[in-house]
């Protein structure tokens, strides 16, 4: 008998399945694959001139020479790893498909979602995931998911030795060997090859591989630091090993490659300490990791690599539980810092007696006058004035978006999927006003998502409108968010990062797009949102999009879909 949990599985994959529908007889005929490689931290400028120098002789000649790349490919806000993950893998931005950051808060359960820290909230990454993915969507036709985190509906799953990762992630295998990160893209090549290499029937048509070192080396050496260049050309050498596989089993010809990355990456020198300062504001502010975490840190080491084989769940509601047990009664800021150049600070509302709730969020005005113990407090006036500030984001009412800047203001205003940006103060926080290239939509009407990301896209920071607007839309979204200033990062603990992500600016949101291989045309295409990966899979292994966004459709070749 079908368990609870293995009934709502098969209903939701056969939901995925109705969803997308299969394109045409003749279509459905092609026995075509797909091999997704995402690279974490893959900065645009610097791959493509790697790629263009001959600096990554596989890329270039197995994808970049056979299709079409594109040349400002963005990714969305905030520039975090497991929030754009779901957005390859969904076709849906961070605020639409349910996990708008690695690190949140949950007003009505009072607790963060801390998926990076010490304890279980990652094993409740799946459960937040609130759209279908393409695995999901594929339900029909076999697929594996290769050290990728948003997995939910792959055939096959592929995790490393997770110790081996904790202990990589934390750096200190990188203290004692340099370099140690790029083991583990060897380590995703080699199960990416395991995967190519089983019978025809039981092969995945779709192969999508996280390769994660680059981030890691980018974050501890500088994303255009020596170091880091190893690491692409180390990553350039697998995906050669991966190429030969193809070849060996006789598909190479059959199969399109797709190489994108999930965020940019920015160089930084500079910490400012974000949680230390709202605490010397005279606000409560909620400590960085529940008590709780201190007692599974060791355990989650043994429980995380059984995440696929379930029975899980149980133990997942005893530690939020426990959690809720020794949270806390009074606080009144949350931060939570990622990337770590970005930061959403969640304030309590406070009525006229000054108490504190979580149920209701504050308005702006209460923001600009809010109480705390040594008086009341304009909290927009003593975070826009720091230098470790680019930016922040205040939502005033649905659809009306405020940025403030230390010399300026503009307001974000969206109506019926078109949006309006004008600036009412001093000089313009995104730069759009003075920006030849985009003046013409400042202070004017409503314009299309799709004029502000044709004339926006080459600027210091793209598709602001839309990008900043869509993380307003989920309820898990924070009260102030802050970009953080070139070469600063805001989190609450000192990590010596030369390298971060998270903001809003071109370094950070721009990644490589090349798709290459079977049935694409050699080209380039100007602009595209990484929201249309998925679709574009979809279509090339001979499903119907329509549910998933926008396809690339002028990168296939002539009667291919």
């Amino acid at each position: 008998m079908l368990t609870r949990r293995e009934f709502l599985r098969l209903m939701m994959a056969s939901s995925a399945t109705a969803l997308t529908g299969r394109l045409t007889a003749a279509t459905q005929e092609k026995e075509n694959y797909v091999i997704l490689l995402i690279v974490d931290a893959g900065r645009a400028d610097v791959f493509y001139d790697m790629i263009r120098s001959g600096e990554l002789p596989n890329i270039k000649e197995h994808i970049y020479d056979r299709g079409t790349h594109i040349e400002n490919a963005l990714v969305a806000f905030p520039t975090l790893t497991l929030a754009l993950h779901p957005m390859i893998m969904t076709g849906y931005y961070p605020g639409h498909h349910g996990i708008i950051s690695n690190i949140w808060f949950d007003r009505k359960t009072r607790q963060k979602r801390d998926y990076p820290a010490p304890g279980v909230d990652i094993l409740r990454y799946p459960k937040d995931l609130e759209k279908y993915t393409i695995f999901e969507l594929l339900s029909d036709i076999k697929t594996a998911a290769i050290f990728e985190n948003c997995n939910r509906g792959a055939t096959y799953k592929k995790v490393p030795a997770f110790a081996t990762i904790k202990l990589s992630v934390r750096g200190q295998l990188e203290k004692i060997i340099p370099l140690s990160y790029m083991g583990v893209d060897t380590m995703a090549a080699d199960a990416t090859i395991d995967m190519i290499r089983k019978p025809a029937k039981k092969r995945p048509r779709l192969i999508v591989t996280w390769f994660f070192a680059n981030d890691k080396l980018s974050h501890g050496y500088g994303p255009e630091s020596s170091e880091a260049d190893i690491g692409r050309k180390n990553l350039d050498k697998q995906i050669g090993k991966i190429v030969q596989a193809l070849k060996r089993e006789q598909i190479y010809d059959r199969t399109t490659f797709i190489l994108t990355a999930d965020h940019g990456q920015s160089e930084t020198t500079k910490h400012w300490n974000i949680g230390k300062f709202i605490a010397d504001l005279g606000l409560d502010v909620k400590e960085k990791y529940n008590p709780m975490d201190k007692y599974i840190t060791e355990f989650d080491i043994l429980i995380s690599p059984l995440q696929d084989f379930g029975g899980l769940e149980e133990l997942d509601e005893l530690v939020q539980a426990q959690k809720r047990i020794l949270k806390p009664e009074r606080y009144e800021a949350v931060v939570c810092a990622s990337g770590n150049s970005f930061a959403q600070i969640y304030i309590a509302y406070k009525d006229d007696r000054n108490n504190t709730h979580w149920d209701k969020k504050p308005t702006l005005s209460l923001l600009r006058d809010y109480p705390v113990r040594q008086g009341r407090l304009d909290l927009i006036e003593e975070f826009r004035i720091l230098e470790p500030v680019d930016f922040l984001c205040v939502q005033d009412t649905p659809g009306k978006i405020h940025i403030f800047s230390q010399d300026g203001e503009s307001i974000i205003r969206r109506k019926s999927g078109k949006y309006a940006y004008r600036v009412v103060n001093g000089i313009d926080p995104l730069g759009y006003k003075d920006d030849n290239l985009c003046s013409h939509l400042v202070n004017s009407a409503f314009h299309s998502a799709d004029e502000w990301l044709e004339h926006t896209c080459a600027t210091l920071r793209p598709n602001g409108p839309e990008a900043i607007s869509q993380v307003f839309d989920s309820d898990k979204c924070g009260d102030i968010l802050i970009s953080a200033a070139q070469d600063w990062e805001i989190c609450e603990d000192y990590y010596p990062h030369k390298g971060d992500h998270g903001r809003l600016i071109r370094e950070d949101i721009r990644v490589p797009l090349i798709i290459g291989g079977y049935g694409i045309k050699r080209g380039s295409l100007k602009y595209a949102r990484i929201t249309d990966v998925c679709p574009t899979i979809l279509e090339i292994l001979g499903y119907d999009s329509k549910f998933v966004g926008k396809a690339m459709r002028e990168i296939f070749a002539e009667n291919y879909c």
